[in-house]
């Protein structure tokens, strides 16, 4: 359950393309176009918020860091928040910081339009280039010194929490095929010195 403040993370998901069993509350997933990469070769990563079916209100803020299981990546092109207003105090511009992606402040008020009422809704998308070998999954922190992660709003009822859930698809980088190649060889040559 989620309170100001705090964040329930629930289990990581699978490889890409993987379903996701959604709870009752609302959810971010984070997925990937590959569910395998090579050092040296990218991924583009996407970060999108979803509500109940049920829902008639639209997301208001979001304010928080991707957070890299592993620095086996370097992330690049982060794209900014399409439906933040700046009026409200949000930059609405994340940024890379190596593996992470930080600085994903954004929001909308619908007294101030446009009010995106998508659902769900994309917040950023970002590419991640292989840099190291191991498996990459995110996890969803609340920014220093913010107050909330996820904030979403009803015409009745703004600025309401709900349960949020975090999902995490995961990424897994392998060595370059012309890197394994030498490994490989290396390998056959050592062996036939034993002989």
């Amino acid at each position: 359950m989620m309170t100001r403040g705090v964040l329930m993370v629930a289990a990581v998901c699978g490889s890409a393309g993987a379903s996701v069993e959604r709870g009752f509350g609302f959810s971010a997933e984070l997925t990937f176009d590959r569910d395998q990469i090579a050092i040296g070769e990218s991924a583009v990563a996407t970060l999108t918020l979803f509500a109940p079916s049920n829902f008639t209100g639209y997301f208001s803020a979001f304010n928080g860091e991707l957070l890299a299981s592993e620095s086996i990546v370097e992330v690049a092109d982060v794209a900014p928040v399409a439906w933040n207003n700046p009026w409200l105090g949000f930059a609405g511009e994340p940024f890379a910081s190596g593996a992470d992606v930080l600085g994903i402040d954004a929001s909308q008020f619908s007294l101030i339009p446009p009010v995106v009422f998508s659902n769900p809704l994309l917040v950023t998308t970002f590419t991640v280039t292989g840099t190291g070998l191991g498996e990459l999954t995110y996890e969803a922190s609340i920014s220093p010194g913010r107050q909330f992660l996820f904030w979403w709003s009803w015409a009745f009822d703004p600025y309401t929490f709900d349960e949020t859930f975090f999902f995490s698809e995961t990424l897994t980088v392998v060595p370059a095929p012309s890197g394994l190649a030498c490994v490989l060889g290396c390998a056959l040559v050592a062996a036939r010195r034993r002989r």
